[in-house]
This record gives C-alpha cells, sequence and structure tokens, in this order.
C-alpha cells in the first residue's frame, strides 16, 4: 500500500517542519511529505495553510477532512506533529494500519489499576469507560493517546474525522470540558479497530514513542533507547523508536534549522 506523511506547520512549526523532513531523508525515507505551511519546506510537497484555528489542536482535523482528503493516488496517509524527529527509516507501516480504517498508537491504559492520575484533560478517569462506551464496542480495557502520530485509509477519511467532531463537540458543548483538545477523540477513534491491544505503546514502540518526559531536552536523538514513563501509571518501560516525539526539544529543532540555513 502507498501512503504519505503530513503535518500542518506555520509560524515557528515551519522551522521544525523542516528540520522533521530533513531528518527523515537523513534516514532514507523516500515516502511524499505533504505539508500544509506559510513557508516553503524542501524536501516536501508544499500547500499553503492560510489562518487557521489553533484551538483545542483540532485543526488536524480540520485539514485531514477538508484538504487531505482530496490527494489522490494514495492508500492511507500518516499525520506527524512538526516536533518529530526520525532516527531510522521505518520502512513501510502498512502493518500497522493493516485492515483497519485508522492506527493511534494507544499509550496509558485508563482502565489499569494503576493509574496514578485523578483526570486526563479535565474528565476525572472513572468516567472514561462511559464516554468510551458511548462512541465505541464496549471493552474491559482503554487507553489514552499522544496525538502526535496518527494513519487514516483514504477512503476512509470523512467518516473517521467527522466522528472525531461529535465526540469532540459532544465532550465541549454537552461535557462543557472547555479544556479538552483533540487526543480524547483521537484515541476513542483509535479503537475501532479489531485488536486495540495490538496498538498499544509497547506493541509499537519500535516505530514511534513521546518523549513527554524530556529525555532529549539538551540533544537531539541518535537513536538510543530510553525508559519511557507511562503517563498514567509512571511504569517504565524501554522504548527506541524509528520516530522521536521531540515535545521537549522545540529549541533544538528550530536550532536545526537555522543552521541549515547558516543562522547564528
Amino acid at each position: 500500500m502507498k501512503f504519505f506523511y503530513w503535518t500542518v506547520a506555520d509560524g515557528e512549526h515551519s522551522k521544525m517542519a523542516q528540520t522533521l523532513v530533513d531528518s527523515a531523508r537523513k534516514s532514507g525515507v523516500t515516502e511524499d511529505f505533504h505539508i500544509w505551511s506559510d513557508r516553503k519546506i524542501e524536501g516536501a510537497i508544499n500547500h499553503e495553510c492560510g489562518d487557521f484555528d489553533h484551538a483545542h489542536y483540532m485543526f488536524k482535523i480540520k485539514f485531514l477532512k477538508e484538504e487531505v482528503s482530496k490527494i489522490k493516488g494514495y492508500d492511507y496517509c500518516v499525520f506527524l506533529d512538526a516536533d518529530n524527529y526520525f532516527v531510522r527509516n521505518p520502512g513501510s507501516l502498512d502493518k500497522y494500519i493493516a485492515n483497519n480504517d485508522i492506527f493511534v498508537q494507544l499509550e496509558s491504559e485508563l482502565t489499569s489499576e494503576l493509574v496514578t492520575r485523578k483526570d486526563w484533560w479535565g474528565l476525572e478517569i472513572k468516567y472514561f469507560d462511559l464516554l468510551f462506551s458511548k462512541f465505541v464496542e464496549s471493552r474491559d480495557r482503554y487507553w489514552n493517546c499522544n496525538a502526535g502520530l496518527f494513519m487514516v485509509r483514504m477512503s476512509e477519511i470523512k467518516v473517521i474525522s467527522e466522528m472525531i467532531e461529535i465526540v469532540f463537540n459532544y465532550c465541549n458543548k454537552k461535557l462543557k470540558l472547555r479544556d479538552f483538545t483533540d487526543e480524547p477523540p483521537l484515541a476513542i477513534a483509535g479503537h475501532l479497530v479489531s485488536f486495540p491491544e495490538r496498538n498499544t505503546l509497547r506493541s509499537t514502540s519500535n516505530l514511534w514513542a513521546s518523549d513527554w518526559t524530556g529525555i532529549f531536552a539538551n540533544q537531539l536523538p541518535h537513536g538510543e533507547g530510553w525508559k519511557f514513563v507511562d503517563y498514567m501509571t509512571d511504569e517504565k518501560i524501554p522504548v527506541n523508536p524509528a520516530i522521536v516525539h521531540c515535545m521537549r526539544s522545540d529549541h533544538l529543532l528550530i536550532r536545526k534549522f537555522n543552521e541549515r540555513k547558516g543562522i547564528k
């Protein structure tokens, strides 16, 4: 199956997007990048992003539905936040989306007895089973996610994006969860698969993991593994992904861009 990577990045994030693409090409990635930005990104297929609403990060779903869906000639698309960084070529990603319409890495088990946090994005943990079961098949286990990477089958973009919007609007307007972001609705959509447990961090960390604790806050990764701290349970899980979500390394990604341009 043929796929492409994509992102939306304006302002300083466009500089990170250039570093993202550079890291992919340096790692031998040949797949297309489609990037909606206010800057030309070398090594990518460029699209104008225009002005857009950044609130709650739902712009990802808006661009998915209104712009990405128009791209022809691919079987599925892979979203990456601009602050991702390739240390290896992950190759084909077919096995991750498999026969499903979406892949979301299910990061931390919300239903685990080891959960230490009281809420996720303002909703108490004990209510997530009710929220999930309202929109997807009832299960014994549910997971949260980080929205820095997800895959969608091109033919199902409309159905998936509208479902995510419905969940978000329900939480934002009906439940009055004003701090909600794209992550809980995306996590719910990520359970619309045959075997969610196959998409957990523990099963897919060779592809991608988020450095939310700042392991690479002072130096960008070079392919070394680390102990991922589970956001919900504080468990330590060894990971060594091909793509690192460098959430605490924005300044380093921008510095890479400046070095590329010869800016001091």
